[in-house]
């Protein structure tokens, strides 16, 4: 299950992770 939305979702909130942890 691979959807477009919910990928776009999870690479968002890594990105807002990582920005937070640097």
């Amino acid at each position: 299950m691979a959807d477009p939305e919910l990928e776009a979702l999870r690479q968002q909130r890594m990105a807002q992770l990582q920005s937070q942890y640097k």
